[in-house]
């Protein structure tokens, strides 16, 4: 028995943006997937995702609303859409979907990245880094993360050492992130 060609056509997809950023192939391999697939809800995830990063935020919403009416919610779905928003600088809607993602999905690390990100561009720093503390007692390993509070420390002049921590230690584990490189080499400027 051969593989699921509806299956295949997700997994082409995948294989058309990665190896050439062929986003129309893959978006014709995805419109392939039969309705009554049951790789339907997937193939639609990711098409939104696809339109999403072409600026199709139209679209990407039409295919979400599809999806959440079929009663199918995952973390990606949230994120789709509330990258959307951000893109388009509705902040505010942004934030009011990742909360809503918040509610069904509580501390996923993902949404509550963006959370804290979507502070940080309405520039609520405050409460993007109290929401970036809670995420490093959640995901203690993650650079980003750790980056994002010893960045903000050394912007602020605050507890210079702890955000020197903070970002030696994001470096070792991404030492070719130039963000975390870029954040490093601030704080031991502040540092003198």
């Amino acid at each position: 028995q051969g593989a699921d060609p509806d299956e295949g056509a997700i997994l082409l997809s995948a294989i058309a943006v990665r190896t050439s950023d062929d986003y129309t192939e893959a978006l014709r391999l995805l419109d392939s997937v039969s309705p009554e697939s049951q790789y339907i809800s997937l193939a639609l995830e990711r098409k939104a995702q696809l339109l999403a990063h072409m600026d199709d935020c139209a679209q990407t919403r039409q295919i979400l609303k599809e999806l959440r009416s079929d009663n199918i919610s995952t973390i990606e779905i949230w994120g789709i859409e509330a990258y959307c928003y951000v893109k388009e600088d509705n902040f505010k809607e942004g934030l009011k979907t990742i909360n809503a993602a918040l509610k069904e999905f509580p501390d996923n690390p993902d949404l509550l990245f963006t959370q804290g990100s979507i502070y940080d561009s309405m520039e609520q720093h405050d409460k993007a880094l109290a929401v970036m503390e809670k995420l490093l007692i959640i995901s203690p390993e993650d650079p980003r993360v750790m980056n994002y509070i010893g960045y903000t420390l050394a912007e602020k002049d605050e507890d210079l050492e702890r955000a020197l921590e903070l970002l030696e230690t994001a470096h070792q584990a991404m030492p070719t992130a130039e963000y975390i490189t870029d954040s490093l080499a601030w704080v031991h400027y502040k540092l003198g």
